[in-house]
């Protein structure tokens, strides 16, 4: 009887890991001859392939995730809406308008509110998560603006816009605009804060630079020479690195945290047109978006190789924020990871000796 327990817990636990899965979900559309609503690919990052495309409107782009995870936000950026989808089986929820060419975006620690950037539109969204309504809009005009970042306290919302140059600071208890950081760069692309909260890096594209901001004071410090139009930008989970796309090189700039200088590059990429950047929860994989192709790299980090390139049927990625989520089986993709299958192995060894003692029990019983 224990041995047939202890076999269900240990097929229970590999049942559990094969169900929690993480996943990379990319947008990415055709133009011309094969344009049309776009797709999200699903990655499952144990596997790095696409087990699924999602069915987006035109021109998918900006995603974000609920704090759980369970939920994923795509913007359409021809279509002027929000896909909400279910990361546990890609079902789609529900539609929201928004403002003219959605971008990026970014829900607030507590999950109840999504603020999104509507690149054209040169306004921001802000969509109540409780019923996907949009309940405020905050203009910004006349002045594009492109990615969105929250303070872990859920405070205060940075966005960035490349015709501003700078960094609008919005406060989330009243939607106000309360500051504005400029930033001696051209073209400011996309910002990414430290876990802690105490600095912004802001990736400046025409200037092959980013931007270094104090978050206590909104007060912009100094540059970070890069080159080749830095693009996104993530940090790793310890908060020791900032990954700084170089999107016309096919590489990745490192940048420590502890002296901001460029400790190494990261080459070797599928191609030179590259645009968002996302790290796994253990800080070992790096996804690179590409673009004409459209596809993905995944870079190891312990050993600086790229272990896998994922291309896609589409020309076209247009992804900024953060992309890398929890992910069901129902992808197709409840397949143990090894040591899942360490677990399986394990459970039917000690099934089979269970087996083996019950029939002998059984005949000297008999006998």
């Amino acid at each position: 009887m224990r041995i047939i327990t202890l076999t269900i817990l240990i097929l229970a636990a590999a049942a559990a890991q094969a169900s929690a899965q993480v996943c990379a979900f990319v947008s990415n559309y055709s133009t011309g001859l094969n344009s049309g609503n776009g797709v999200v690919s699903v990655i499952p990052t144990g596997i790095n392939k696409v087990v699924r495309n999602i069915p987006a409107e035109l021109i998918p782009g900006g995603t974000a995730f609920n704090p759980d995870g369970s939920i994923l936000y795509v913007g359409n950026s021809s279509s002027d809406t929000v896909s909400v989808f279910r990361t546990s089986d890609g079902s789609l929820i529900t539609t929201v308008s928004v403002g003219d060419s959605p971008d990026g975006m970014a829900v607030t620690p507590d999950g109840e509110f999504l603020y999104v950037a509507n690149f054209q539109g040169e306004s921001i969204s802000v969509i109540r998560t409780s019923d996907n309504t949009v309940v405020h809009t905050i203009d910004l005009s006349p002045n594009q603006v492109r990615s969105v970042t929250i303070s872990p306290d859920g405070k205060r919302v940075f966005v960035t816009s490349p015709t501003a140059g700078g960094v609008y600071v919005i406060r989330t208890s009243d939607n106000a605009l309360v500051d504005f950081v400029p930033l001696p760069g051209s073209d400011v692309f996309a910002g990414a804060l430290t876990p802690d909260g105490v600095y912004m890096y802001v990736t400046e594209r025409d200037s092959n630079d980013v931007a270094l901001i104090r978050i206590a004071n909104d007060t912009f410090l100094f540059t970070i020479p890069v080159s080749d139009s830095p693009t996104g930008i993530v940090s790793s989970p310890d908060g020791r690195f900032m990954y700084v796309n170089q999107a016309t090189s096919g590489t990745v700039a490192v940048i420590s945290t502890a002296d901001n200088m460029v400790v190494d590059t990261i080459g070797g990429l599928r191609n030179s047109n590259q645009g968002n950047v996302d790290i796994t929860a253990d800080g070992r994989y790096l996804y690179v978006v590409y673009g004409n192709p459209g596809g993905v790299s995944v870079v190891d980090l312990l050993t600086g190789q790229t272990v896998s390139n994922i291309d896609f049927n589409n020309d076209f990625t247009s992804s900024i924020g953060r992309f890398i989520g929890p992910c069901g089986v129902a992808f197709g993709i409840g397949i143990p990871t090894l040591s899942g299958l360490g677990m399986i192995a394990a459970a039917a060894g000690l099934g089979l000796i269970g087996l083996f003692f019950g029939v002998r029990r059984r005949r000297a019983a008999t006998s």
